[in-house]
């Protein structure tokens, strides 16, 4: 799988814990195991594209930009899971692959990042893990 070290496997994904969309796009929370796995790093969002395949799109641990040049390891990783749209809930997964997702880190702070499903290819490679932070707050949920 694109951007998993050597060994790394999904050991579960939650079975309601995930969106689609209608070009047929995945994105799920998955729990990860394996060599260098632990506690800190074990949970991820991976993103599925019926062209390119499975791909990491963030995971615990991860340095993500926060702006002014800061990056931080994310604690904690969340977005919405929805019914398609249909029920007026909030969608994190658009008809266009623009995926949305909160993270959140040691010290609380929070931001919100948009990626697109899947980005461009880039030197050969499917690259998913260029971020936009779109925002930042503190975190006012307990997870």
């Amino acid at each position: 799988m694109l951007g998993l070290p050597a060994g790394v496997f999904v050991r579960e994904v939650p079975p309601s814990d995930w969106t689609s969309n209608a070009a047929g796009q995945l994105v799920l929370a998955a729990t990860l195991g394996g060599p260098g796995v632990s506690s800190l790093n074990d949970d991820a969002v991976l993103a599925w594209d019926p062209v390119a395949g499975l791909a990491v799109v963030a995971r615990e641990g991860d340095l993500l930009d926060v702006g002014g040049g800061v990056r931080k390891a994310a604690a904690v990783l969340r977005f919405e899971y929805d019914t398609g749209g249909g029920d007026g809930m909030p969608r994190s997964l658009n008809d266009h692959g623009e995926f949305v997702f909160h993270a959140r880190f040691a010290d609380n702070a929070t931001a919100v990042y948009s990626i697109t499903v899947p980005e461009p290819a880039i030197g050969g490679g499917l690259v998913l893990a260029t971020w936009a932070a779109i925002g930042r707050r503190r975190d006012r949920r307990r997870s």
